[in-house]
């Protein structure tokens, strides 16, 4: 079974008509340690699924780097009020170790919220 449909099994139903119009807008990356995947200041344009692997979550306060918190797999994430505000995020994503990724663009996030499968998944988080 795909990764990214066995998560989204945990939180909500999936049917296989919805897991169609779901699946395309999903593009695989393999993603290579201390990449930074978000700055600092950039706007998020996307929602991203960790397969394997874990990512950095990190602020920079007089000019240091400090983590904030580390994502473990499987698990969804983004920059929550840059992605939806399109606003410059506060944090910055690095990969922490070699990762593969699942990654959604913001504008296919938001058509998919016409499948009701993917509606109920975005609304169990």
């Amino acid at each position: 079974m795909h990764p990214f449909k066995a998560y989204m099994s945990l939180h909500t139903e999936l049917n296989d008509e919805d897991w169609k119009k779901i699946k395309p807008c999903l593009t695989y990356r393999i993603i290579q340690e201390k990449r930074i995947i978000l700055k600092p200041g950039a706007i998020c344009k996307n929602l991203y699924f960790l397969e394997n692997g874990s990512i950095r979550y990190f602020t920079i306060k007089s000019g240091d780097e400090m983590t904030t918190h580390l994502i473990q797999p499987p698990f969804l994430f983004t920059s929550a009020h840059s992605f939806t505000q399109q606003i410059p995020s506060i944090e910055g994503i690095q990969v922490a170790e070699e990762s593969y990724l699942w990654v959604i663009s913001r504008e296919d996030t938001y058509k998919l919220l016409e499948v009701p499968s993917w509606n109920s998944f975005l609304s169990s988080l």
